[in-house]
């Protein structure tokens, strides 16, 4: 009886553990097994339809693409291949996608505290100095610093002055041993050592002969300070300046085919020679290859080589109609034709013609200063109503590499330069710095 007991109860209990397995087993293959869920087809998509040439504001899917923007198109503006730029440009050429080049990078520099930049020029080591300035009660604060990034800064001097044209600074450059040559209002010369708190050293004692708003200074890979007020030349250093009667450098035969092109006849000598220089104004001073030195005129350029003993070349552009607006560095010449206002490349016996129905920057037309070379690419800038354009010259078409819109459209460029690193910086009207790395 035992025995059969103990039979009955390992059968029962293989019974169970069969049962509790296949159950088990079913749970899991039911899990295995169960289809996968699938998603509701995602309901259509209605067609966008509408006229871009009418004022699409007011459609939804233009609210939803403006917040992604910043600025607010004028309804003129919104036929345009690229609503960016103003429909004035180019006589109301547009400018077509495919003549755009990426967005660079840009940054507004404000000083913020009254500070605004005076003048810019390069340094021994090929990056940008910004000449700053903050006015007060009575005095006037001076600051140079140097921008080795983009991001940072160094101040390499400071200084304050009492506003008078003696120490009103207008321009600086730097020689190959880093003294800092300064030029004020009044055509004086000084020098500043790099420190904080360092006035400058004016030379009272050397005479330029210049004055004025417009003084220019650049020096030369020899150490030669040329300056310039917009009607007379100066080169020099420490030992004094010596003006450089531009009449003078030419040679006969260029000084005949000058006089052969004025349009009135002259009688006296002295009024001659007085129309002749009115017609060598200098304008501005560029850096060339082999280290000479590029002079624009009113009427041609001089190209000074080096060596201070030697003539300079001139090239004259009154037979062309060119007004010479800036050198690039490979001896090629910009300028604006008389007649119809082109934009005009000359080098040689070689001349390209940019037509106000051609892509290119009007701006550079009347303000020599928005140039600006690196090699032999020519950079300029432009206007829009409500953007402002960064041009670049591929040798063969002016390109628009970069737009931004204008925080303030009256906001213009005063002069820019170039850095070893591509960085392009301007001074702007409302006096900030901007500086664009394309």
């Amino acid at each position: 009886m035992n025995i059969t007991s103990k039979s009955s109860a390992k059968k029962i209990a293989l019974v169970i553990s069969a049962t509790c397995l296949l159950i088990v087993v079913f749970w899991i293959g039911s899990g295995l097994l169960r289809p996968a869920e699938v998603s509701p087809p995602a309901p259509p998509k209605k067609p966008v339809t509408f006229n871009p040439s009418l004022d699409i504001r007011s459609h939804p899917l233009f609210a939803d693409l403006q917040s992604y923007f910043e600025w607010d198109p004028h309804p003129t503006q919104l036929g345009n291949p690229y609503p960016l730029v103003g429909s004035d440009i180019q006589g109301g050429a547009g400018i077509s996608v495919l003549q755009l080049r990426p967005f660079a990078v840009l940054q507004t520099i404000d000083s913020g505290e009254g500070w605004s930049p005076q003048a810019l020029s390069h340094l021994v080591d090929g990056t940008a100095a910004v000449l700053w300035q903050k006015r007060n009660a009575d005095t006037i604060l001076y600051e140079i610093r140097q921008y080795p990034s983009t991001s940072t800064h160094d101040v390499m001097s400071s200084w304050s002055s009492d506003g008078s044209p003696l120490q009103t600074v207008r321009a600086f450059a730097q020689t190959s041993n880093g003294t800092t040559w300064l030029l004020n209002l009044a055509g004086g010369v000084g020098m500043v050592e790099k420190g904080k708190d360092t006035p400058p050293t004016w030379l009272t004692d050397v005479q330029t002969g210049l004055s004025g708003s417009r003084l220019r200074m650049y020096v030369d890979p020899g150490d030669r300070v040329w300056i310039t007020d917009g009607a007379s030349v100066a080169v020099g250093g420490e030992q004094g300046f010596e003006p450089v009667d531009l009449l003078n450098q030419l040679t006969a035969s260029g000084r005949t085919e000058l006089q052969s092109q004025l349009q009135a006849a002259i009688q006296s000598q002295e009024q001659n020679d007085a129309k002749l220089r009115s017609l060598l104004r200098p304008l501005d001073f560029f850096a060339l290859n082999a280290g000479k030195t590029g002079l624009t005129t009113q009427s041609g350029v001089f190209i000074f080589p080096l060596s201070t003993f030697a003539r300079p070349e001139w090239v004259n552009f009154v037979h062309s109609g060119i007004l010479p607006l800036a050198i690039a560095k490979d001896g090629g010449v910009w300028g604006v034709h008389a007649s119809d206002q082109a934009l005009e490349y000359a080098k040689g016996t070689t001349t390209q013609s940019f037509l106000s129905t051609t892509i290119a920057p009007r701006d550079a037309r009347s303000n020599p200063n928005v140039f600006t070379f690196l090699d032999t690419r020519a950079y300029a800038f432009d206007y829009a109503p409500t953007s402002t354009i960064l041009w670049h010259n591929d040798g063969a078409n002016w390109v628009a590499q970069w737009m931004t819109t204008s925080t303030l459209p009256e906001a213009r460029t005063i002069d820019t330069i170039i850095d070893r690193k591509g960085t392009i910086w301007s001074r702007m009207s409302d006096g900030k710095l901007l500086h664009i790395s394309p």
